[in-house]
């Protein structure tokens, strides 16, 4: 930032406070201009009436008042808009008096030597000006707000950071004791449980107990599953008339077939699956008309194991048999 010497009122803005006085109309801060002009040597500060060579500028954004008739005039200025980088050795703080007044020059000063560069606004350079002024407590001071006004990114972060940020807007949109405000949302055994801004409570419900829930959206609970699953429900099966088996949760299983040999009496079978235990295996006749003597089927325990079962006819002319097995598998 240039290091710029008092400003001193020029001869306009010493009229323009003397007939914001008499007229009782406000002063108006319009804007604060920087620019790259020289003054010479014998040139007075109070006869200028504009910027020598103005480079950037933009509305007053805020005044504040420092007590005492004292008032800080602020604006940023950026150089978004400069197409060529310059020293910004001139200052200079517009007025005017009442909304029909004509803009002056009120103020101006000149950092000379000691101006500092601002460069192109292909890199964004941001300067907030706060310029100072002795007026009295007589004058009614001003400013015009533009709609295009911006702020430094420092003032956007402190925005940003604070706590309470837009909370009138908040407020105003969202009515925190209303129902339709969610104060906090937690599990519950048939799904969640939302606490609205009054305090009353809702049951979102998509957990379900009942196996028979006419809600297929719905979903079992753990426990539920697990009971169902432990009752025996199926988790494997082969369903064929010949080598089939159910096999449940718990690990019982049944298993059949068809088997049998001409002219052999002991034959034997190979279950679809292993059982880990093999409780029982047997097989009837498979041709029996019921009017011949029936043929029966005796299961070789000693031979029979837990991927086979073998059984003996009662004569060899039983050639074909059903058989079943039962076990856990």
């Amino acid at each position: 930032m240039s290091n710029y010497n008092k400003i001193i009122p020029t001869l306009a803005g010493s009229n323009l406070l003397v007939e914001a006085i008499k007229s009782k109309k406000p002063l108006i801060f319009t804007r604060i201009a920087l620019g790259d002009g020289t003054l010479i040597e014998s040139e007075s500060i109070e006869s200028l009436t504009a910027l020598k060579h103005p480079m950037a500028q933009n509305t007053v954004q805020a005044i504040n008042s420092r007590g005492n008739g004292e008032i800080d005039v602020v604006a940023t200025i950026s150089n978004a808009s400069v197409t060529s980088g310059f020293y910004a050795r001139e200052l200079g703080v517009f007025a005017k008096v009442g909304d029909t007044g004509t803009e002056k020059l009120f103020a101006y000063t000149n950092a000379g030597a000691q101006a500092s560069y601002t460069p192109a606004g292909t890199s964004l350079d941001e300067k907030l000006i706060t310029v100072t002024f002795y007026i009295g407590n007589d004058v009614n001071v001003q400013i015009n707000l533009n709609s295009q006004l911006y702020i430094t990114q420092a003032a956007l972060d402190t925005h940003n950071s604070a706590t309470n940020a837009h909370q009138a807007a908040f407020d105003k949109k969202l009515d925190v004791s209303s129902r339709q405000y969610a104060k906090s949302i937690t599990k519950h055994n048939q799904g969640l449980q939302v606490t609205k801004g009054d305090n009353s409570q809702e049951i979102i419900n998509f957990i379900t107990t009942n196996y028979d829930d006419s809600d297929i959206n719905k979903v079992l609970n753990l426990g539920t599953l697990k009971g169902l699953l432990g009752q025996g429900a199926i988790i494997a099966s082969k369903l064929t008339n010949n080598g089939g088996f159910v096999k449940f949760a718990n690990g019982f299983t049944i298993q059949w077939g068809i088997g049998g040999q001409d002219n052999v009496t002991k034959t034997e079978v190979t279950f679809p699956i292993r059982f880990t235990t093999l409780f029982i295996a047997n097989a009837i006749d498979a041709y029996w008309s019921g009017s011949d003597t029936p043929r029966y089927f005796a299961n070789s325990a000693n031979e029979s194991n837990n991927t086979k079962a073998v059984f003996v006819a009662s004569d060899r002319y039983a050639a074909s048999y059903y058989w079943f097995a039962l076990g856990m598998a």
